[in-house]
């Protein structure tokens, strides 16, 4: 399975539209959907954030392993909050 691949599938596993994530990403949805066509490349910061997200590795998201590591938590309570767009901690 290709980088791209697994975003979509972790993305339909845990029920999100590309809008919802996009617009937590910060990113035009547009732009999210290319990442998942494979169109254009997944900058690092989006791994993390979607790393973060889902709980997983991002060696898991690359491809480069099967185990999940990070058990999978409340997906749906990290995309609810005041903020528009996901700020990764300094």
């Amino acid at each position: 399975m290709k980088r791209y691949e697994k975003l979509r599938e972790l993305r339909e596993d845990a029920g999100i539209s590309r809008q919802r994530l996009s617009t937590y990403l910060c990113v035009h949805q547009t732009t999210y959907s290319e990442y998942e066509l494979g169109k254009i490349n997944v900058p690092v910061d989006v791994f993390i954030k979607l790393s973060r997200l889902y709980g997983v590795s991002i060696e898991y998201i690359l491809g480069l392993t099967r185990e999940r590591i990070i058990p999978r938590s409340d997906i749906k309570a990290k995309l609810q909050g005041p903020q528009a767009c996901y700020k990764m901690r300094q």
